[in-house]
């Protein structure tokens, strides 16, 4: 395919353009130039990242020759098998005038990531927000719990209820508050993922696959690990409960 295009004999699209144009692999696509209308075929759609407009491929003598464009932005060398690229970088950098720049695959590549990069990093922080805002809210939700039942609490507690006791029933009911959660979230958390899976085709132009791994499993119990943490002051208020002026409340 790649020497076909660079021969002229085609270009490639990119998934979304041949959509958006109705071409599919075969098809003459009907392209405006100075030159005239020109019909090259349709040799491949590719998936290529590429957002709203798409991207097409041809060879660097149909750019110059149809759009006469006799220079262009971006050149790409491919080097032979067992050639230093380190010593091709620097070769290529004495040749190349300023203020052009030269940098290899290794550093196009991360900075094609960097975007992506970010965008992991602003939503592993807002998960992390919204674990510390859910610890808060339990903490609230089970002190509150444990004012409203400390009648319920000093009676056991004068039958004969342990403190140890005590603390494992708070602990009980955020374990299950936890366990709850977490399968709920796991389901829902997968569930979008393999829906996401489905639209990324069409949405970012390459398809994301759909393969869960032991990290949600992790998250899983990390999320009854959150429950049981914000749990553990109620439970300690509660085992602590005087069991006089708890029995004295109507």
């Amino acid at each position: 395919m790649r020497e076909e295009v660079l021969a002229g004999r085609g270009v490639v699209l990119t998934r979304d353009l041949g959509a958006a144009l109705r071409v599919r692999v075969g098809d003459q696509l009907p392209l405006d130039t100075p030159h005239g209308r020109q019909r090259p075929t349709v040799l491949a759609l590719v998936p290529y990242f590429s957002t709203v407009i798409g991207t097409v491929g041809m060879s660097l003598d149909q750019m110059r020759s149809w759009f006469d464009r006799p220079a262009a932005t971006t050149l790409q060398i491919t080097a032979a098998p067992g050639v230093d690229r380190h010593r091709l970088s620097d070769n290529v950098r004495r040749a190349v005038p300023p203020p052009d720049y030269v940098y290899d695959g290794r550093a196009a590549l991360t900075g094609a990531e960097a975007p992506l990069h970010q965008s992991m990093f602003i939503a592993d922080a807002v998960w992390i927000i919204v674990v510390f805002v859910a610890t808060v809210a339990l903490l609230n939700t089970l002190t509150l719990s444990v004012l409203e039942r400390r009648r319920e609490i000093g009676v056991l507690r004068a039958t004969g209820c342990s403190r140890r006791f005590t603390v494992q029933m708070v602990l009980a009911e955020a374990a299950g508050i936890g366990v709850v959660g977490g399968a709920a979230g796991l389901a829902l958390g997968l569930t979008d993922q393999w829906l996401y899976s489905l639209v990324s085709a069409d949405a970012m132009n390459f398809a994301v696959g759909f393969r869960p791994g032991p990290t949600a499993l992790v998250l899983t119990v990390g999320a009854v690990a959150v429950s049981l943490l914000g749990s553990a002051p109620p439970a300690v208020r509660a085992a602590r409960l005087n069991i006089i002026e708890a029995l004295g409340l109507e």
